[in-house]
């Protein structure tokens, strides 16, 4: 999406803050993707999974924050059309953002917030009706992100919590089966 992005916003934006704004992008998306290697290669990652966990969040708020500078940085101001565009890639990767990290609140709470209260005060910051009417709509849809992301994460929460005690369950009965067979035999 960051090239994409680049690519479409090229001829209404300055291109030395798209080209520093990519590159900062690519190395968090690098950094990213070498802690999720080293996770996968680590011995016993689930020994540190707290470690583990705060590093993800924080490279999530790193990608966050660097899409949420776009409207500061690199909006168009003398397109419409490049706004709808910026704001359409926003929403997108707000909302990848919530299902693919969806059981951390940690990490897709901060990113949407991220996105969307620049992008938002920027609307506002234009001052006319349309710019204005897009930035309430805006708010609406975050508060609305929000809601979601915390359904999504009880729902997964209680799935989990359910899966536990239906493991428990299960053991208790195997107790429960080898002591009746063991009770049977004598």
């Amino acid at each position: 999406a960051a090239v994409i992005l680049t690519i479409s916003l090229w001829d209404a934006t300055s291109h030395l803050l798209l080209i520093a704004w990519l590159i900062c992008y690519t190395i968090a998306c690098g950094v990213g993707e070498a802690l999720f290697r080293a996770y996968h290669r680590a011995s016993d990652p689930e020994k540190r999974t707290g470690a583990w966990g705060r590093w993800f969040t924080v490279v999530s708020i790193i990608g966050g924050t660097l899409w949420g500078a776009t409207p500061l940085l690199l909006f168009p101001t003398n397109s419409i059309f490049h706004q709808a565009l910026l704001t359409f890639v926003l929403g997108g990767m707000s909302i990848g953002i919530t299902i693919s990290h969806g059981a951390v609140a940690e990490a897709h709470l901060p990113f949407i917030v991220a996105v969307y209260i620049p992008l938002i005060g920027r609307y506002f910051y234009e001052g006319d009706k349309i710019h204005i009417t897009m930035g309430v709509l805006l708010l609406i849809f975050m508060l609305y992100l929000i809601g979601t992301a915390r359904r999504m994460l009880a729902t997964v929460t209680e799935s989990l919590n359910l899966r536990f005690q239906n493991q428990a369950l299960i053991e208790v009965l195997r107790q429960e089966k080898a002591a009746s067979d063991n009770l049977n035999e004598t």
